[in-house]
């Protein structure tokens, strides 16, 4: 008896939830369509047709216009476009196109460990893409897989090779190689090895006159006749290697306009100048300010450094990383700053006199430096100064890889045998007689 009052009572409930749920599909289905569904096309948009090699890729034009110093995003795109089948033909690797499509679409490059890693080189050469957008992740398999592909140096045999002779340059061409690439020669490693002594000289000199040598009279005022004829030694030096460099320029305006180069002119300015006015009666005192220019030569060693270059070009390649870094430890600057102030202000010996002031002490301790000069006393302050501190070390910390995997990228790229693979080293100076 029991049993049937049970099944009638689920029968008479079944319909009722079946027409609730049949109620709640049209709620349901406008819910998660916006979620679910997609708009098919793009009425402000273009569709391109790409065939490389006989391989078809569609893509809308402007996810190939987010990057315009490419060739996908360029005008020089229309130079592949074929009317008559209207699409854009490519005679290159369609395998490795997908690479190429999915940086345009995501804004990074990914490396898979089947790929050749100097076939990718060429590829993204072609395409004008720069290495510098392959993914954190796929950087030493990149590099892992780049060295694999460097041939070695064929083995001495008694077969007879072909004769090379270099091929014929003109004497300002073997000057401009001579200061370009010292190493290369004796006479250019001479001429570097004596610049760069020179350029210590000149900082030593430098320092030293600060020194105190009694009487209340610096080194450099004791000894001005024998500091000045040291500087002029070495004025002297890069001047003549300066006029030298630039008469034998093959881009004259581009030499000037070069930042090393105009370090060179802003550290040998103040000595002329300061010979100008003696020479006029004038008090060269006036120029104390421009005698600071003269530690600018320590940048003159950069040029003569391949680490030191290495170095300023994983800067200079990392500088959006290191915004966005210094973005953060500015804003965390003005917030520690404010609420420190706040929680100090009613202190009667606090030393936390105003906001900029307390800048001064967030940006000590977000960079563990710790001068104490600037304490906080209250509880809620030591609390957020100790805050302070530990979100400073971990922003200070995240530049570290970002510029251990660019200077990893750069110094490859600087490499002599990567050099020779894309035609720019000595090998291709050289013109081969046939047997």
């Amino acid at each position: 008896m029991e049993r049937h009052r049970s099944v009638n009572n689920l029968d008479c409930w079944l319909p009722a939830a079946r027409a609730g749920l049949v109620a709640m599909t049209p709620l349901m289905n406008k819910q998660f369509s916006g979620a679910i569904r997609q708009p098919l096309l793009n009425q402000n948009d273009r569709r391109i047709i790409i065939n490389v090699s006989g391989r078809k890729f569609e893509t809308w034009e402007k996810t190939l216009q987010k990057y315009p110093q490419t060739l996908l995003g360029s005008l020089d795109l229309d130079s592949f476009y074929d009317k008559e089948k209207k699409e854009y033909f490519f005679d290159r690797d369609p395998i490795f196109f997908r690479h190429v499509l999915n940086f345009y679409r995501k804004g990074k490059l990914h490396f898979s460990l089947d790929e050749c890693g100097i076939s990718y080189k060429d590829e993204l050469k072609f395409f004008r893409i720069s290495q510098d957008r392959m993914e954190l992740c796929c950087f030493e398999e990149m590099d892992e897989a780049s060295r694999r592909g460097v041939p070695k140096e064929p083995e001495k045999t008694g077969v007879a090779k072909c004769q090379c002779k270099p091929a014929k340059r003109s004497p300002k061409e073997l000057i401009w190689d001579l200061f370009e690439n010292p190493h290369s020669t004796l006479l250019g490693k001479t001429i570097n090895i004596t610049v760069g002594i020179a350029i210590v000289v000149s900082i030593m000199t430098t320092v030293v006159e600060t020194v105190p040598c009694g009487n209340n009279l610096t080194c450099g005022q004791t000894y001005k006749r024998t500091f000045f004829n040291i500087d002029a030694t070495c004025v002297f030096i890069f001047t003549l290697e300066y006029l030298v460099r630039l008469f034998v320029a093959p881009e004259k305006m581009k030499f000037i306009k070069n930042f090393h180069n105009i370090i060179d002119v802003a550290s040998i300015l103040p000595f002329y100048l300061r010979l100008f006015l003696q020479s006029s009666g004038g008090k060269s005192e006036q120029l104390v300010v421009l005698r600071v220019l003269r530690v600018l030569r320590v940048v003159k060693m950069a040029r003569h450094s391949k680490r030191l270059r290495t170095l300023g070009g994983s800067i200079k390649n990392s500088s959006s990383e290191l915004g966005f870094i210094l973005f953060s430890f500015s804003l965390g600057v003005i917030i520690f700053a404010t609420v420190i102030y706040y929680c100090e202000k009613d202190e009667p010996k606090t030393t936390f006199l105003s906001i900029p002031d307390s800048m001064w002490y967030a940006i000590v301790t977000m960079t563990t430096l710790g001068y104490g000069d600037m304490t906080p006393e209250t509880t809620m302050g030591q609390l957020m100064g100790s805050i302070c501190c530990v979100v400073g070390t971990l922003v200070i910390a995240l530049p570290v890889p970002i510029l251990e995997m660019k200077m990893k990228l750069i110094g490859q790229n600087n490499n002599p045998e990567d050099e020779d693979e894309d035609g720019e080293g000595p090998d291709n100076e050289h013109v081969c007689n046939s047997a």
